[in-house]
């Protein structure tokens, strides 16, 4: 996978809806708000996927 297309998995989510079907979601500042105010209700059913990067090892 190209360098470019592996590092957005760091800044979009997926969305996996009940039947199986994936879509990107981008991720913003406003996301989150947006998400628990009910502006996306396309995303009320099925699961939230996303990556990580961190720096250093975690402690536990």
């Amino acid at each position: 996978m190209p360098a470019k297309r592996a590092e957005e998995i760091l800044h979009t989510y997926l969305h996996v809806q009940d039947g199986g079907k994936t879509q990107q979601i981008a991720v913003n500042e406003q996301f989150w708000g947006d998400l628990i105010s009910g502006a996306m209700p396309e995303l009320d059913q099925g699961r939230l996927m996303s990556a990580f990067s961190f720096s250093a090892d975690w402690p536990s």
